[in-house]
């Protein structure tokens, strides 16, 4: 009889019982429990698999009020622009960092398992439901994910603004989790919200994992400064045709729930096995960091002709005139003239195109102040316009 080495059987230390993951750092929610006045070194109620709730039950682990019990005062996961961070993943506080005297492992139950993921005779096990990452070998591992919404305050956050930012295949598996970072912008001085999920990959129940963070930016650029696109677009199973993934920021995967859903799948894989939507190429997640954001004129708020003059040196106008705004912007022209150079004379009023007239794209940092602008003032210091050239 063929003898599985697998992580089989569910955790029994001090007392206490889990079977699933989660991932742990001083800045998430729910880590000391979710009883007041209660500090739990057994806890694991911020990632109990949900299935089949409302929405309001399932955001962010309301059903056991984990989005209730934020993480201490200045206690932020930090995520390095451009560089990564780690988190431990682990069925159980006492198996993390978390407390004193932890019970640490290489997996994620504080064990070191030799052969795990093996047969006696050298093959791969058969799935095996009871195991706590939910997959036969790290290779399978369904994947995790983090987002992050630019607000403050969970209940600030929806699916359009809570973007996923970086991806890690092969996991949940072992405890350490090193996750990489795009350039993101700068948070609010109270921080950001972010997000860790996971969906199991057809080894145990279909059901969804949510937990909360408090987060903040470190290192990011100031020049130029990221544009997150909003709002993010539900991912949809794309495995059989690769142009089906969406692009661009997407959210995070909401499934199996009673209302809230943003993935829908049936069927067949082209392997064969049921459909399971998670954090890989199948539903157009890469593995790492995410394309999410735009950097200088690579989103459209104002399009148009407009007449552009020089008054001075120091400022150039897109005529009619109308507010100045001290907010960076960045100007493309997109046909005909080149839009500044000493020869062209400084008032550039009229559309002939021996004045420099073309047509020419503006982006902002703050799309709101442009919505509702017909004309801009813009810092010569501040204009980027190339190419604008003759046809």
């Amino acid at each position: 009889m063929t003898r599985f080495i697998l992580l089989a059987t569910f955790l029994i230390l001090e007392g206490h019982v889990s079977a699933h993951v989660g991932a742990w750092h001083k800045g998430m929610y729910c880590m000391r429990g979710n009883k007041a006045g209660d500090d739990d070194r057994n806890t694991n109620a911020a990632f109990q698999p949900m299935y089949n709730l409302t929405k309001a039950q399932w955001w962010f682990h309301a059903i056991n009020d984990c989005d209730k019990f934020p993480p201490d005062a200045g206690n932020f996961l930090e995520l390095p622009a451009n560089g990564d961070f780690t988190v431990e993943h682990a069925v159980n506080r006492v198996f993390t960092n978390l407390v004193s005297d932890p019970v640490l492992g290489t997996y994620v139950d504080g064990q070191e398992h030799p052969g795990l993921g093996t047969t006696s005779d050298g093959k791969q096990p058969g799935s095996d439901s009871s195991t706590p990452v939910h997959t036969q070998n790290e290779s399978m591992a369904s994947g995790t994910a983090f987002a992050i919404s630019y607000q403050s305050e969970i209940p600030d956050v929806t699916p359009e603004n809570l973007v996923v930012f970086s991806v890690l295949y092969n996991t949940p598996w072992k405890r350490i989790a090193k996750y990489s970072v795009p350039d993101l912008p700068p948070c609010p001085a109270a921080g950001c919200i972010c997000a860790f999920g996971w969906i199991p990959n057809g080894c145990g129940e279909p059901t969804l994992y949510m937990q909360g963070f408090r987060c903040t930016v470190t290192g990011s650029k100031t020049n130029p400064v990221r544009t997150i696109k909003y709002p993010a677009v539900a991912p949809q199973w794309c495995q059989d045709n690769s142009a089906q993934c969406v692009t661009g920021p997407k959210q995070m995967i909401y499934w199996q729930q009673a209302e809230g859903n943003n993935v829908v799948v049936s069927g067949n894989d082209k392997y064969g096995f049921p459909k399971f939507p998670v954090y890989n190429m199948n539903m157009g997640f890469p593995n790492g960091t995410l394309t999410m954001y735009a950097l200088g004129d690579s989103r459209t708020l104002l399009t148009g002709d407009y007449d552009i003059r020089r008054p001075n040196n120091n400022i150039l106008e897109l005529a009619p005139i109308g507010i100045h705004l001290a907010t960076p912007f960045h100007l493309r022209c997109t046909r005909q003239y080149v839009f500044y150079k000493p020869s062209i004379s400084p008032n550039m009023r009229s559309k002939t195109t021996n004045a420099g007239h073309c047509t020419a794209s503006v982006y902002s940092r703050n799309s709101a102040e442009l919505s509702s602008l017909s004309s801009i003032r813009l810092s010569a210091s501040n204009i980027k316009c190339v190419p604008c050239h003759r046809q």
